[in-house]
């Protein structure tokens, strides 16, 4: 029985290996011009692994938690930021990314890689870091689910909520997504930096008041202004998620003559 549900497990976790994920996701690309690599996540390095071996990269920024990033990768640069919570190398290299893809040509690509811990790692917030540390804490002690974390986070960053997309215009920006959202709403992973929010400011706000959290007068002018990346020209294409998962682990049970149930 143990060999067996270990097995089930190993079946599931194939499923959702983010470098096969990538190379199944990237035949579907036909590139112009140049290909612009930005990898955020836990999962970043694996990712961009993937796309370097499978395509002619022009150049590329990769940024994953500390301890995460095993070995350089040729012709991209690596960077190692704070998880869970944003720090100054977070904002050093997110901005790496932002000057790496501006001023692209409307034939060239940036394929954009994102995996669990992308909310934390890519930032370049609109109030100062300082104030988002601490709001950041407060909704975590405070229980709130990812996707109610991530519509405030999206209203008080300049890359997220479609803004990255809109950077990087008029460059096509494909997105490969790992999914860490149950639901996976595609703008609520990794608060959506290629995604059009579908949030609105009183939403946000309406959390805020939900669990009394604490903004300053800077801070909520900030939400109430705040208009959404148009990301028009992104698509994105998710590789893998809980879904999936549940979905392989169930369909191997089912031929070992198991009865399954997806909750």
């Amino acid at each position: 029985m143990w060999n067996e549900a270990e097995e089930i497990c190993l079946k599931a976790i194939e499923s959702c290996l983010p470098e096969e994920g990538v190379r199944e996701a990237l035949k579907q690309i036909a590139p112009e011009a140049d290909v612009y690599l930005v990898a955020v996540g836990k999962a970043a390095f694996s990712m961009a692994k993937a796309a370097t071996e499978d395509l002619n990269i022009t150049g590329g920024i990769l940024i994953s938690k500390y301890g995460h990033i095993p070995r350089p990768l040729k012709g991209i640069e690596c960077c190692e930021a704070g998880h869970p919570l944003s720090d100054e190398n977070t904002l050093k290299a997110t901005q790496k990314a932002i000057d790496l893809v501006k001023n692209r040509k409307e034939d060239d690509t940036v394929l954009f890689l994102l995996s669990g811990g992308a909310s934390a790692l890519f930032e370049k917030p609109l109030i100062p870091l300082t104030e988002l540390i601490a709001l950041n804490s407060e909704m975590l002690k405070k229980g709130l689910n990812i996707t109610e974390i991530n519509t405030i986070r999206k209203k008080l960053s300049a890359v997220k909520g479609g803004r990255f997309a809109d950077l990087c215009a008029p460059a096509r920006v494909y997105g490969i997504l790992l999914s860490d959202v149950l639901s996976d709403q595609i703008d609520v992973i990794g608060s959506g930096p290629t995604v059009k929010d579908t949030a609105s400011s009183q939403d946000a706000l309406d959390i805020i008041r939900k669990y009394d959290l604490k903004l300053s007068k800077e801070a909520l002018e900030v939400i109430c202004n705040s208009e959404s990346g148009r990301a028009k020209n992104a698509e994105n294409h998710i590789i893998g998620s809980v879904r999936i998962l549940c979905q392989a682990a169930a369909e191997e049970a089912r031929k070992r003559g198991y009865e399954t149930i997806l909750l």
